[in-house]
């Protein structure tokens, strides 16, 4: 990954929240290109730095966003992987899309679809050496493939090293799945060039590209392999945001441990974005009037949990409603306004609506000079997973701050220390 610098706050800008006391700061959101103004990045010199993503991302995609699109959570992901028997993590692993849509002719060719920055460790669980991730004690990079085998519905994945600036050949290591979800098959029903982790039904990591008009899991336990791809957990409904499993973001969630750290929980959660998140427009943040008292906003997101909120996590601050095992999932909505020129983020039941007057949390914005997808994201924290959407054509992570809703008009709360993956 790129080392990510973070530019000092200019003096001029004005933050319009205040700290918890008592939340560990460890837990504050931290993510590709979104920071907080008022917090140092634990990730300042993140352990998957490698100089060659930005050359390898530009030159196998032609395409002259590249740099920013990686920059950007909604077409990428991190995560680290669980270490073997235990609820710990291993080194973090970042996933980076090829910007390109690949034709049926090129991929039954096949080509490179995505990135791997993995971080330096001396050993590594399955979870990563079944996506054939090495143990070293430097950084590295891999280079992720995907081919369609003949007419029929036989795929073939690869991850393989590089050792030095450009792609090998793939060595079609891995097995490849291809899904797609009936009625959502135009170009328009998925994200564009969107990437993401996934897990199949036994545990084990996969990578997830588009691929023509569906999606591609890439990993040892799909298609055969051990296991299969699980199908993606989202709330009911009949958008394409709901069926389509690049649109949104699953997996077991951390948790705070004791001493410090983070290790997994045993509650997975998925956070799903709204029907087209990525068309709103400002008057849609401002929806209910220009008053705190009458403003809601946007439905962003539904996040749905399996089982029992985490405890001593940002989550139970939220209010996130929790699941039963085996039962009913716990449902919680995410809704957005923009407000004192700051966008704050409300928590409620899910089908319910927020209150203009209660708790609102600051979500810090990022704008881009190109679009922003309208997918959404579980952010990788050292403590515990934070949340990412998109909001107009920027990206913005909601905190634990609470917004000061009553106080007067403020710059708006955007992140002044722009975060670079790499130089």
């Amino acid at each position: 990954m790129r080392v990510i610098t973070l530019q000092p706050v200019p003096s001029e800008v004005h933050v319009s929240h205040r700290f918890i006391p008592g939340v560990l700061s460890a837990a504050l959101l931290l993510s590709w290109s979104c920071a907080k103004p008022s917090e140092t990045s634990t990730l300042s010199t993140p352990a998957t730095y490698d100089s060659r993503v930005t050359g390898i991302l530009q030159s196998v995609s032609g395409n002259p966003n590249a740099d920013e699109i990686s920059m950007i959570l909604g077409y990428n992901d991190r995560q680290a992987f669980q270490r073997d028997g235990v609820p710990e993590y291993g080194p973090v692993v970042d996933l980076y899309a090829i910007a390109k849509l690949w034709d049926l002719p090129a991929l039954q060719t096949g080509q490179v679809v995505a990135v791997l920055s993995v971080g330096p460790r001396q050993t590594l669980s399955q979870p990563y050496t079944r996506l054939q991730i090495i143990p070293s004690n430097t950084p590295q990079l891999y280079c992720v493939a995907l081919k369609k085998n003949g007419g029929g519905g036989a795929w073939k994945g690869s991850v393989d090293l590089v050792t030095g600036s450009s792609c090998p050949s793939p060595s079609w290591n891995l097995n490849a799945d291809y899904q797609d979800a009936s009625g959502f098959t135009n170009p328009t029903d998925l994200p564009e060039f969107a990437a993401r982790f996934s897990d199949d039904n036994a545990g084990f990591p996969s990578v997830v590209v588009r691929c023509l008009s569906g999606w591609c899991e890439i990993g040892r336990g799909v298609s055969g392999g051990g296991g299969s791809p699980r199908p993606p957990m989202t709330p009911p409904g009949a958008s394409k945001e709901n069926k389509v499993k690049t649109w949104s973001d699953d997996q077991i969630i951390g948790e705070p441990k004791a001493g410090g750290g983070v290790k997994r929980s045993g509650t997975r959660a998925s956070i799903t974005p709204a029907a087209d998140l990525g068309h709103k427009t400002h008057a849609d943040y401002q929806t209910g009037g220009t008053t705190g008292s009458t403003m809601t906003g946007i439905k962003v997101a539904t996040i749905l949990l399996d089982d029992a909120t985490p405890s001593a996590t940002k989550y139970g601050l939220w209010n996130l409603q929790p699941g039963t095992p085996g039962g009913a999932v716990g449902a919680t909505d995410v809704w957005m306004r923009f407000f004192n020129n700051t966008y704050e983020a409300q928590f409620v039941p899910a089908g319910t609506t927020p209150n203009p007057s209660g708790t609102w949390y600051v979500a810090y914005q990022t704008p881009h000079s190109i679009p922003v997808p309208g997918t959404a994201r579980w952010i990788w924290d050292p403590q515990d997973e934070g949340v990412w959407v998109a909001c107009e054509q920027g990206c913005c992570e909601i905190s634990q701050d609470l917004a000061l809703s009553a106080a007067p008009e403020m710059p708006a709360l955007r992140s002044p220390r722009r975060r670079r993956l790499e130089r």
